[in-house]
């Protein structure tokens, strides 16, 4: 059974999800905290990854082994005591600091320096009074059918919910799917413009060549469409993969951290994009853009951990970034990162 008051004062962490499209929701509870690697994904573990933007950080790459519980009831009220809160002061970004941001990105980009990057910011929302985070995990179920849907609280790591549309690694014995996810716009506009496809195309290219670095052949790139998170839209281009004679969660092992972090959330050239990230960002990404997700045997389903909250004592942290283009304008960019951090903070109640 799933209790959160309970394996809080047992000292266990755990993890709630609801795949994309499905009603089930499932959980790991877990005694102790495992560092994850990509070996994970060919060992046949059972468990739930939670792993952060920058690897090499302090910040580590958590793996609560167990087995999967799928009979979780979460019509149960709950408190902030229920779950592990930091107390640490979180540095916030603000409007002004961003925009400075994406004005050196577009800079840089124009010098040759890069093509595209990412550039993040956070904000900090006052928890409602009697803010029930399973309640809230229910209401992002119900609002975003699309979407990886989690609730995360790990000890000494902290509690972080959300709801992600992009996927970094599905793993079956079928196959590998992973996705290209660019490009951001509100429902019902009349069409995506140049830079929003040149930015989704940049994606696809990028799969394409980590895929050919392996000398992986049979690949099944699906047709650009949009999909809908909420009152946004993006860009998704689905991409099926396998390798003749490698087993794919032996493939998915070697390809995991060429894949994260995606252009989408980091940039391109990656490298040169990461480093842009870490000179300019004033405040710890930490798990926002990392990736997180089941590992169930031979299976996985692995996503980027986007639209996300980070549930403190001191309140609640959402998180949003922008692709920026030498086309992009600042004050655009920075309303794209305010529509995407209106998806949560317009559900808290």
């Amino acid at each position: 059974m799933f209790k959160p008051k309970q394996h809080i004062q047992k000292g266990e962490s755990f993890a709630l999800w609801r795949l994309p499209y499905t009603k089930q929701v499932k959980a790991v509870v877990s005694n102790t905290i495992e560092y994850f690697t990509p070996n994970f994904l060919k060992q046949k573990n059972n468990g739930f990854a939670f792993v952060p933007f920058d690897v090499e950080s302090t910040t580590p790459s958590c793996f609560l082994k167990g087995d999967i519980i799928t009979d979780v009831n979460t019509d149960i009220k709950t408190t902030l005591a229920d779950f592990y809160l930091l107390n640490d002061e979180i540095a916030i970004d603000t409007p002004k600091n961003y925009t400075n941001n994406v004005a050196k990105g577009i800079e840089e980009i124009k010098s040759g320096g890069l093509k595209k990057v990412v550039v993040a910011r956070n904000t900090c929302w006052e928890a409602p009074k009697d803010f029930c985070p399973i309640t809230f995990f229910n209401t992002l179920c119900e609002q975003y059918p699309e979407a990886m849907v989690t609730l995360v609280s790990i000890k000494n790591i902290g509690t972080w919910v959300g709801a992600t549309p992009e996927l970094l690694l599905n793993v079956t014995i079928e196959n590998l799917t992973t996705v290209a996810l660019a490009g951001t716009q509100l429902k019902d506009n009349s069409k995506w413009t140049e830079k929003e496809s040149e930015e989704q195309l940049w994606v696809v290219r990028y799969i394409e060549n980590i895929l050919a670095e392996f000398e992986v052949k049979d690949l099944d790139i699906a047709a650009r469409k949009s999909i809908s998170s909420g009152n946004l839209e993006h860009l998704y281009t689905q991409i099926a993969f396998k390798k003749e004679g490698t087993e794919n969660n032996n493939l998915a092992s070697q390809l995991l951290y060429h894949l994260h972090p995606t252009p989408a959330v980091g940039g391109l050239e990656k490298n040169e994009a990461i480093k842009f990230i870490k000179a300019n960002e004033n405040f710890n990404r930490s798990y926002y853009s990392g990736f997180l997700g089941e590992v169930n045997n031979e299976n996985a389903a692995l996503y980027v951990n986007l639209r996300c909250m980070q549930i403190t004592n001191n309140g609640l942290i959402g998180y949003a970034g922008a692709g920026i283009t030498k086309d992009s304008i600042p004050e655009k960019e920075l309303q794209e990162t305010e529509d995407k951090l209106n998806n949560l903070k317009s559900l808290l109640k």
